[in-house]
């Protein structure tokens, strides 16, 4: 996790199974965690990308723009 004054980054990575983009379905998914932060980060108008593969472990990043006073 990095702030900067107006931006915050934060970063997740794990060495675990991962799983195939591809085939993960917001829908069918039997957790929620995913989808709730996606949806919790845009709604702030932040961005996001993940990166995952079958293997490979699984990494999140997001950023938010802080509103200064």
């Amino acid at each position: 996790m990095d702030y900067n004054g107006h931006m915050l980054d934060c970063n997740y990575k794990d060495n675990g199974i991962g799983f195939n983009m591809n085939e993960y379905n917001v829908q069918t998914s039997k957790g929620m965690g995913l989808t709730n932060i996606r949806s919790r980060i845009h709604s702030l108008g932040g961005r996001l990308n993940m990166v995952t593969s079958s293997g490979n472990g699984f990494e999140i990043s997001f950023f938010l723009e802080t509103v200064t006073a």
